[in-house]
């Protein structure tokens, strides 16, 4: 009788362990590690070994799991996290300096509408300054800039013609913006996961 009690609250105890295991490792290895672990204790007592030993051996064993694993999950979430965030930086800075490098390749050229799209880039740089670098409020920034590339294209194609040209250049621009935007919202999510999962 007084083993049963005590099988009982190992049991209840290792259950409790396991649950600090993160939750897709807990969703797929907890029921079997439970009954393993049930299983020896079962075998032990037939034996009429003691478990003392054993569940502390156990408990310790499981415990050094829980961590590696957390640590497994949470560097991940990290590395991909700011993997993303680099990606979605780099992209914003790269079509910025380009459409940059443009705008001063053109803008001696009065039949031009290279000056106009200076105005895209001072959107992105306020909008970066109101975002401050945060994931989702950068994505925010790099839609606007894309919404402001697309209205520069309007006015240039009104005031300038050239519609293929035009077009194509800042549909390429705003692929850009949004490539990025999504990235940084992809950084977000992966942020927000991690938050969730320590």
């Amino acid at each position: 009788m007084a083993h049963e009690h005590t099988i009982r609250h190992l049991r209840n105890g290792y259950a409790l362990l396991l649950r600090l295991y993160p939750k897709r490792y807990r969703t797929r290895f907890q029921e079997p590690m439970e009954q393993t672990f049930n299983d020896l204790l079962q075998e032990r007592t037939a034996e009429k070994k003691p478990l003392f030993t054993f569940a502390l051996w156990m408990f310790l064993e499981t415990s050094l799991g829980i961590v590696r694993e957390n640590i497994r999950v949470i560097t991940m979430h990290i590395a991909t996290s700011l993997g993303a965030y680099r990606i979605a930086l780099g992209i914003a800075a790269a079509a910025a300096l380009l459409l940059l490098w443009f705008n001063l390749a053109v803008a001696e050229s009065g039949d031009s509408p290279g000056p106009l799209f200076f105005g895209v880039v001072a959107a992105l740089v306020i909008g970066t300054l109101i975002a401050r670098f945060q994931s989702q409020r950068m994505a925010y920034a790099l839609f606007a800039t894309a919404l402001a590339q697309t209205l520069a294209a309007a006015i240039a194609v009104i005031a300038w013609g050239q519609y293929a040209e035009i077009l194509a250049f800042n549909a390429f621009f705003v692929l850009l913006w949004v490539g990025s935007a999504l990235l940084f919202l992809r950084a977000d999510r992966l942020g927000r996961t991690l938050q969730q999962t320590t």
